[in-house]
C-alpha cells in the first residue's frame, strides 16, 4: 500500500473515531546504562478531560504474560493534568486542558530476547508490546514512530510504512501493526536479497562481526525464501520483508507479519551444525508468515493483549512449522540428507526421554503453554511435552500415512495448502477442522488417527513410517564381541553442572529411582557403601550392567538416607536414522517423493 494511501485511510479512520493522531518519540539519551526515552502525543477530542492509557502484557507468538510496565518509569504529563497508575499495566490521565496530552516515561531496556527490548551503546532493539501505550479501547487508531538516533548511528530497520518527509519516521496502520513490527537501530549491515518475491526482502545485521558473512548469508536465506514461496503457492506480502537479525550470543526468534526477530551467536557461521540450527530458525520464523501470522487458530485473533489468549492448536501452528523448516531447508539443498535425518532422529530420541506424554496430549500441552511451557522446571519432563517436538514428529507420522494410503499422490503438503486457503485471514481454525482436512485427504480413519495423535498421551510410535521410508534407527550402541564394558548401566537422573557435587536435579518418571523415592535436590553420597564424587561417577556407572540392584546414600537437606534401586540400560547419546542398504525399489521412491529429490 502506498504511504499516501495509507495516510489517506488513517485520516478517515480518525474522523471516524472523533480521535486526532497517536505519535511517539524515542530518543536515546541514557542508552549506556540500556534505557531509552518515550515521548507520546495524544491529540484529545474537543472537551475531553480524562484518558486511560494501556500497555500490552505479553507478546504475540510468546505464550506467556510478562508485565512489562515493571520497566516502565518516571511516567509524567508534560502540560497541566494529573497521571497515576490505576493497574498493573494502565495510567489514568485527568484533569487535562487543551486538546493534546503529552506524556513521556523511560523504559529499562536490558531483555535480550526477541520478545523484550535491549538498548545498549551499540545498538538497540525495540519491540512494540513492552515500549508503547495507547487509548484504551482504540486500538484501530494508527500510530507514528519517530527514531531519534544518537549522532554516532546512521540506521533504523522495520516493516513499519516509512513517511518519506522525515528519515527514521513511521506509521503503524494500528496497535497491531504497532506490536507486529520491531524496529532495530544502530550502524545496521543490510543486505537486499535475491528471491522470487514480488517484495523486496532484507537481511538485516546487528552487531556485525567479522566471522560473519552476509553475502554468503544472504544467499542462504534467499533459498528459503523461494523454497517456501514454491511451497505454498502464494506470495502474501504486502510491503517488503525483514530478517532482523541480532548477532550476540543467544539463541531466539519470533515471527511477525513482514519481518522476523533472530537472535543468533557471533560464530554461527564458523561451525556446520550451529549454521544449520540457524538456518532452521530462520525458516521455521518464516514459515510462520503462512502459518500463524495468517492461517491461524481462531482463538489467536483478535488478540486480548491483557489476558492469556488459550488454544488448542499450538501443536499445528509451532509443531507443524518445526516439521516443515528442517523439510524444506532440505529441500531446498542447503542440508544434505545425512543432516536432515540426525535432525529427525534427534527430535525422536528427544520424545523417547519425555514421560510427560503420558500425563499430557499436545492439545493439552498447547492450551497450557501459558502455564507450563514458559516456564519449565526440574518436574517438567514428567508432567508436559513440548508441542514442537510432539508436534513435528506428528506430522512426520501423518505425511507418511497419507502418503502411503494413497499410493504418493497426496501428502500433508496438501493438506497445509487446503488448510491456508480454507483459514487464513478472519476465518481461523479448531483442531477439528484440521481433522477433516485429513480425512478429506485420505478417507482411511486419517482423521481420527491425527485426533487420535493430537488429543491422547501416548509415546508416538515411529515403526510404520519408518519402515515405510526404507530408514534403520539405531537406538542403542552396538556391542563389540570382546567389549565387556556394554551395556553401561544408568540410574535414571540428571545432576545440577553447576555444582561440584552430586546434586540431583532431574529424575525421570518411573525409572526405578524415581519409584524408590529419590527427589530433586538429594546429594548423592555413596553407592553400595562406596563414596562417590562427580568426578568418578561415569567411571563407577561403567563397573555395573543393567538391573543391579544397588544402595545409594543420599543426603536431604543434611539428613543421611539410604534407598535402595535398580540400574537401568544407559541411552544411547545420538539416535541414528540411516537409509537401509537393501531398501525397496518402493522404498526408495517413497523417500525421493518425500525429500522432493
Amino acid at each position: 500500500m502506498k504511504i499516501k494511501s495509507l495516510i489517506a485511510i488513517c485520516a478517515i479512520l480518525l474522523a471516524t473515531t472523533n480521535f486526532a493522531e497517536i505519535t511517539h518519540t524515542i530518543t536515546f539519551k541514557d542508552k549506556a546504562h540500556n534505557y531509552f526515552e518515550v515521548e507520546s502525543q495524544f491529540d484529545l477530542p474537543e472537551g475531553e478531560t480524562e484518558l486511560e492509557l494501556v500497555m500490552a502484557t505479553w507478546t504475540p507468538g510468546s505464550y506467556l504474560v510478562r508485565d512489562y510496565s515493571r520497566h516502565i518509569e518516571n511516567v509524567e504529563l508534560e502540560q497541566t493534568g494529573n497521571v497515576e497508575k490505576i493497574s498493573k499495566n494502565i495510567w489514568k490521565a485527568s484533569e487535562l486542558t487543551g486538546a493534546t496530552l503529552r506524556l513521556k516515561y523511560r523504559v529499562y531496556a536490558r531483555e535480550m530476547t526477541v520478545r523484550t527490548s535491549w538498548v545498549e551503546q551499540d545498538f538497540a532493539f525495540i519491540n512494540g508490546a513492552p515500549t508503547f501505550m495507547r487509548p484504551k479501547g482504540k486500538d484501530d487508531l494508527p500510530h507514528y514512530v519517530g527514531i531519534e538516533l544518537p549522532s554516532e548511528w546512521k540506521d533504523s530497520a522495520t516493516s513499519l510504512s516509512k513517511i518519506s518527509s522525515r528519515k527514521h519516521f513511521y506509521i503503524a496502520e494500528n496497535w497491531d501493526e504497532l506490536v507486529d513490527s520491531p524496529i532495530v537501530a544502530g550502524n545496521l549491515d543490510i543486505k537486499e536479497l535475491n528471491t522470487n518475491s514480488k517484495q523486496k526482502h532484507y537481511l538485516v545485521n546487528v552487531g556485525t562481526v567479522d566471522s560473519w558473512d552476509i553475502n554468503k548469508a544472504g544467499e542462504n536465506v534467499a533459498k528459503i525464501v523461494d523454497s517456501q514461496l514454491d511451497f505454498w503457492g502464494t506470495d502474501p506480502f504486502t510491503k517488503p520483508y525483514y530478517f532482523l537479525n541480532l548477532i550476540t550470543q543467544g539463541r531466539g526468534g519470533l515471527e511477525h507479519k513482514h519481518s522476523t526477530a533472530l537472535i543468533s551467536t557471533r560464530f554461527a557461521m564458523q561451525e556446520r551444525e550451529t549454521w544449520i540450527k540457524w538456518l532452521n530458525l530462520v525458516a521455521h520464523e518464516y514459515f510462520h508468515s503462512w502459518n500463524v501470522k495468517r492461517l491461524r487458530p481462531k482463538a489467536l485473533g483478535p488478540f486480548d493483549y491483557e489476558n492469556e489468549n488459550y488454544t488448542q492448536e499450538l501443536w499445528f501452528s509451532e509443531g507443524l512449522t518445526s516439521y516443515y523448516a528442517a523439510l524444506l531447508n532440505q529441500r531446498a539443498g542447503l542440508t544434505t540428507k545425512k543432516e536432515f535425518f540426525k535432525i529427525l532422529a534427534g527430535n525422536m530420541k528427544s520424545l523417547s526421554n519425555i514421560a510427560g506424554q503420558t500425563t499430557r496430549s499436545v492439545a493439552d500441552s498447547s492450551f497450557d503453554a501459558w502455564i507450563r511451557s514458559y516456564r519449565p522446571d526440574e518436574n517438567s519432563d514428567n508432567a508436559n511435552v513440548s508441542y514442537y517436538t510432539k508436534g513435528a514428529m506428528i506430522g512426520f507420522l501423518l505425511d507418511a500415512r497419507i502418503r502411503k494410503n494413497t499410493d504418493n499422490q497426496k501428502s500433508i503438503d496438501d493438506l497445509m495448502r487446503s488448510a491456508s486457503d480454507l483459514y487464513s485471514g478472519d476465518v481461523g481454525y479448531i483442531n477439528q477442522d484440521i481433522y477433516n482436512l485429513a480425512n478429506e485427504l485420505d478417507s482411511a480413519d486419517t482423521g481420527e488417527y491425527l485426533q487420535s495423535l493430537v488429543e491422547n498421551a501416548e509415546f508416538l510410535a515411529f515403526a510404520e513410517a519408518i519402515e515405510y521410508f526404507g530408514f534403520d534407527l539405531e537406538t542403542k550402541k552396538e556391542k563389540k564381541e570382546d567389549d565387556m564394558s556394554l551395556p553401561i548401566a544408568f540410574l535414571g537422573l540428571n545432576f545440577d553442572k553447576s555444582s561440584n557435587d552430586l546434586i540431583v536435579s532431574k529424575v525421570l518418571r518411573e525409572t526405578p529411582v524415581y519409584k524408590a523415592g529419590l527427589n530433586v535436590q538429594d546429594e548423592l553420597i555413596a553407592i553400595d557403601d562406596i563414596r562417590v564424587k562427580k568426578s568418578d561417577f561415569d567411571k563407577r556407572m561403567k563397573a555395573y550392567r543393567p538391573n543391579t540392584e544397588v544402595e545409594l546414600l543420599i543426603s536431604r537437606r543434611g539428613r543421611l538416607i539410604s534407598l535402595k534401586s535398580t540400574t537401568i540400560e544407559k541411552p544411547l547419546k545420538d539416535w541414528k536414522l540411516k537409509e537401509l542398504k537393501d531398501s525397496s525399489e518402493e522404498q526408495q521412491v517413497n523417500l525421493e517423493k518425500w525429500l522432493g529429490n
